[in-house]
């Protein structure tokens, strides 16, 4: 319910409802306490929201990623990344050189050999970890799948103790 206006108040006779947000519950409070907007504010409440929301945000994140899972399961990951072309790659002439063109000054071709040599490194971890991760999500998945069936067989359970 809001506050009516003023000038129709005025004219209409009708008393100034203050909304019941607005009502002070301590009037003996001092000046700064009398204007905090956060003194009634409930953090439990809105704490238990967040946490479901990020509660069924995971358990969705979860089942497609494990549903990613299993239709790739076939797949060979490491073939996978072998078959990927590579891009951005630079030409034969740079790879298997440990110089480039004159053109760069000594300080820019230090900057542009280690640049490709850490992506590189990246690229190589990337790959390695890639399998580690997959095999551990895959885990984590069937886990969760296991829980999620302990559920539905206790909910059936329930409801035949509740139909007898």
């Amino acid at each position: 319910m809001e506050r009516p206006r003023k000038v129709g108040a005025k004219y209409r006779n009708q008393l100034l409802i203050p909304s019941p947000d607005k009502i002070r519950k301590n009037v003996e409070e001092g000046y700064a306490a009398k204007r905090d907007h956060w003194k009634d504010f409930d953090s439990t409440r809105m704490n238990n929201q967040v946490v479901e929301t990020y509660e069924a945000q995971e358990k969705a994140r979860l089942s497609f990623l494990g549903r990613r899972l299993l239709a790739a399961d076939n797949e060979d990951f490491d073939s996978h990344f072998e078959q990927t072309p590579q891009r951005h790659v630079p030409p034969a002439s740079f790879r298997n050189r440990r110089t480039l063109p004159s053109t760069f000054s000594t300080l820019t071709q230090t900057r542009i050999l280690m640049t490709i040599f850490t992506l590189r490194l990246k690229r190589t971890i990337l790959a390695k970890s890639y399998k580690v991760f997959s095999e551990n999500l895959k885990k984590e998945v069937e886990r969760y799948w296991k829980i999620d069936e302990i559920d539905h067989v206790r909910d059936k359970e329930i409801k035949k103790d509740l139909e007898n």
